[in-house]
């Protein structure tokens, strides 16, 4: 159930809201004047949705570089469909099945992939 407070809650009741914040692990309302106004959450919350919005840009990217044609090298890899996209020191291997994108492998950079998968 949704954490919704009234704005005057922020000043009198600080830490009850951050309470109810970490222990519920989901984002609270404040209310003003009975309209929404503002949206809190703990750090851990915001980390985790900063992590997801991440991947979900990453998944944009990988399914980009499907419609323009961006495949693996590895020949035998791509006669498997298989897909690349470099991640910060990662690579990850993933294929394309209509509107879906099954990732199958996500490994170092430093790892020699073609021996892996």
């Amino acid at each position: 159930m949704p954490v919704i407070r009234p704005v005057s809650d922020l000043r009198n009741k600080t830490a009850a809201i951050e309470a109810i914040c970490i222990k519920e692990q989901q984002p609270g309302f404040i209310t003003e004047n009975g309209s929404g106004h503002l949206v809190f959450m703990s750090q851990k919350l915001y980390e985790d949705q900063q992590s997801l919005m991440d991947l979900y840009d990453k998944l944009d990217e990988a399914e980009s570089q499907s419609v323009s044609g961006v495949n693996i090298k590895n020949r035998r890899l791509a006669n498997k469909g298989y897909q690349m996209l470099p991640i910060n020191d990662y690579l990850v291997f993933y294929v394309i099945d209509g509107n879906i994108v099954e990732i199958r492998r996500i490994l170092s950079s430093k790892r020699n992939y073609a021996k892996l998968i």
